[in-house]
């Protein structure tokens, strides 16, 4: 009857309907379900690159940690370095100090020295001719003991004479009673001079004694102070050749302490270069540090975003049955 094909009419209108929805609705759903999984794939690759920049910044974190250890103790060389250079260098001012004033005091002592060997040259031709005078002076104290040996002779005669005219005077008598008072004065006389003959000649052989003496010891003196010029030269030169030594070690002391000087400057500036890459590689610390977090961030957002793209799928899976049911039921 006419209702029967209205509702049957109807029917079929819903069904094509449903039929011509049912198409795009698929689409739509195998559309939204290929591009979920390339949305999944693409996260999964995005979480794995992530795993990857977090392992290579965890990597290159522990590189910038090694690197700023390596470079504190750089620092602490270069410190230490520093600190070595800076004492060579007091050390070498120190030392150009003290040659300076080694050498000034060789260049006054020189003169002196070369004074007092001048002195001891003088000294040496003064012993010679002191020498001299004290060999002729035991030449004149032989002389004088031979006029005291002719003395003591002739004392000796006098003496003699006297006693012969004493003898002369006794046969006389009387009448050379005179005669014999003279010759006993004479002889009084000769006897003192004999005694002071004696004692002259004792005398003069203690002062010969002791000239002679006096002679060896000119000898000696001469013997010790003969070498004398060559010794006094030799000095001079060795004094000379400590002057020439004490002044270039002032030199070297001097150019040492500068260059230690110049150690120290470089040292400084290296330091603070050091002190500049120690900053920089802080900073790239840091900056790896918010790179690693920021990339742990990351891959746990994508992890998020793949658990949440399975969903979809599912979801998805669920619309594509649903809209096959609904071709089922039309």
């Amino acid at each position: 009857d006419v209702f029967t094909i209205h509702t049957f009419a109807n029917q079929l209108a819903t069904a094509i309907h449903i039929t011509e929805l049912r198409r795009p609705l698929l689409e739509t759903v195998d559309t939204m379900t290929r591009q979920l999984a390339t949305l999944a794939r693409a996260a999964e690759s995005l979480r794995h690159a992530a795993s990857a920049v977090a392992q290579s910044t965890g990597t290159i974190r522990r590189g910038v940690l090694a690197e700023e250890s390596e470079v504190s103790g750089g620092l602490q060389a270069t410190e230490s370095l520093a600190q070595v250079s800076r004492r060579v260098s007091e050390d070498g001012t120190e030392a150009a100090q003290a040659s300076t004033t080694a050498s000034e005091v060789a260049h006054k002592n020189r003169d002196q020295i070369r004074d007092a060997i001048q002195r001891l040259v003088a000294l040496k031709t003064f012993v010679s001719e002191a020498s001299g005078q004290v060999q002729r002076l035991g030449q004149v104290s032989r002389r004088i003991t031979g006029f005291i040996a002719s003395i003591r002779e002739l004392a000796d005669m006098t003496n003699l004479l006297a006693l012969n005219a004493a003898i002369e005077a006794a046969r006389a008598g009387k009448h050379g009673k005179g005669f014999a008072v003279v010759a006993e004065e004479v002889r009084r006389l000769a006897e003192q001079s004999a005694t002071a003959a004696r004692e002259a000649g004792e005398l003069v052989q203690d002062i010969h004694r002791q000239v002679g003496e006096v002679v060896e010891q000119m000898r000696r003196g001469q013997v010790n102070v003969g070498g004398v010029e060559e010794l006094s030269s030799a000095a001079l030169e060795a004094l000379d050749a400590i002057v020439a030594a004490t002044a270039q070690a002032t030199a070297h002391a001097q150019r040492i302490a500068s260059a230690a000087g110049e150690q120290d400057k470089a040292f400084g500036v290296l330091r603070q270069r050091i002190n500049a890459v120690a900053a920089i590689a802080g900073k790239n610390r840091a900056e790896a540090d918010d790179v690693a977090t920021r990339a742990d961030e990351a891959a746990r957002g994508l992890t998020d975003l793949e658990r949440a793209t399975r969903e979809l799928e599912e979801v998805a899976a669920m619309l594509r049955e649903l809209t096959r049911g609904f071709a089922s039921v039309a």
